[in-house]
């Protein structure tokens, strides 16, 4: 072969690259605009996918709402409010106090033995400071709020609970309408308003569902004792 078909043929093998190249750069091209699209309708379907799970869990959680709690426990927790309220009255004797103070006792016991607990306020527990230059940790609880049932963390390091802890038919909502600017509980705060009615305590837990939150713009007007 000559030098100058030798060359001819490098030519049109270096042509046929050439045109091999633009061939195959323009299917990437096409094949990632297919790509591309794809991404987008993956990343449209997941967003939607997780809109539609997070509409699941508020519905869910209206469903408990909705069924709210016995009609029995309900009259036996009024009661005690009632009677709670009585012990408070300036007309009664100190014996008749320390009675009713007695009888509110046994009946908040008896309470807590049929109440299911659905309706739970969280406080999170607290390991302590990064440094641990001084003492700070703290254990989680929980609260029922129908029967006031108290339930601690099993440790400072995780929210852990012996008896209320999350179940289907439970909804558990971090409460930080107590909590300070450092993140502590105000304690006297939250035990002062954990016998109010619990129509309130449900419609918070209604306009939480969904949520994990009960946050500090829900505000529970606190009931002076008559």
């Amino acid at each position: 072969m000559s030098e100058k078909n030798t060359k001819q043929s490098l030519l049109n093998l270096l042509n046929e690259a050439k045109a091999k190249v633009l061939l195959l750069e323009e299917k990437i091209k096409a094949e990632s605009l297919v790509i591309r699209a794809a991404v987008r309708k993956k990343t449209s379907a997941e967003n939607e996918l997780h809109e539609k799970i997070r509409e699941m869990f508020r519905l869910k959680e209206l469903l408990i709402v909705e069924a709210g709690l016995p009609s029995e426990l309900v009259k036996w927790r009024e009661n005690i409010i009632a009677k709670m309220q009585k012990s408070q009255r300036k007309d009664i004797t100190i014996e008749q106090k320390e009675s009713l103070e007695k009888e509110v006792e046994q009946r908040i016991q008896n309470l807590r033995q049929f109440c299911p607990h659905n309706f739970v306020l969280s406080y999170d527990c607290y390991e302590g400071s990064y440094t641990h230059d001084y003492e700070d940790s703290r254990y989680g609880h929980r609260r029922c709020v129908a029967c006031t049932y108290f339930d601690q963390s099993k440790s400072v390091k995780e929210n852990v609970y012996e008896t209320l802890f999350e179940s289907e038919s439970r909804l558990v909502k971090r409460d930080l309408r107590h909590m300070n600017n450092h993140g502590n509980l105000n304690s006297s705060d939250e035990k002062k308003d954990i016998w109010q009615d619990l129509a309130i305590f449900l419609k918070l837990f209604e306009e939480s569902a969904g949520r994990m939150n009960i946050d500090g713009l829900a505000k529970i007007k606190m009931k002076n004792a008559s």
